[in-house]
């Protein structure tokens, strides 16, 4: 299937759609300004990254790079960034194709987007601690990795299939990273 420029990318926005709502629906509730919300934030994001670590070559390098973000981040939280967050992330599974790949990076390239919104958010927090640990949110190197990834979709004239395929399960880690954080919350509450 040979892709008119652009036609990827919203086939890809669209046939993931359900996927991106059921990742914000979890984000949104967060209150980033306050370390209520940014910590399990982070703490997912940290796990879903350890889980691409082996990915990190076919994402150009982001996955080490945003990782090291999280660290510091937790860091000035004083939060604990240990190998067990790497553990503790669901395995991504093999990444089969580069196409595949090209899913993966629409998805960590295009949290770029979605990041600025919710750096507005943390910019709101009034704690010293919270606006310390910022620099994940404010990682303006991803943008350029939006837009590699805008034109090689453009560029891209294979099958859509394991593109979407790549998303979709890229969008699922991130989800369960989410879900088992909350899962921990509230185990630790009850």
């Amino acid at each position: 299937m040979s892709n008119a420029p652009d036609e990827l990318r919203w086939v890809l926005r669209e046939a993931t759609r359900d996927d991106h709502a059921r990742l914000d629906a979890l984000v949104v509730g967060l209150d980033l300004g306050t370390e209520a919300g940014l910590l399990p934030f982070l703490t997912a994001n940290a796990r879903a990254y350890g889980a691409l670590a082996g990915a990190d070559a076919a994402l150009d390098g982001h996955v080490a790079r945003r990782h090291a973000l999280l660290a510091a981040d937790l860091a000035a939280l004083g939060a604990p960034f240990a190998a067990d967050h790497d553990a503790a992330a669901p395995d991504p599974g093999e990444m089969p194709s580069e196409a595949e790949a090209l899913g993966y990076r629409y998805v960590v390239a295009g949290s770029a987007l979605g990041g600025t919104v919710l750096a507005r958010s943390h910019a709101r927090g009034s704690d010293a601690r919270v606006l310390a640990a910022g620099r994940f949110l404010g990682d303006v190197e991803l943008m350029a990795l939006w837009r590699a990834v805008i034109a090689e979709l453009a560029a891209y004239d294979g099958p859509s299939a394991p593109v979407i395929s790549g998303a979709r399960r890229c969008f699922g880690l991130f989800e369960r990273c989410f879900q088992t954080v909350f899962r921990e919350e509230l185990s630790l509450v009850r």
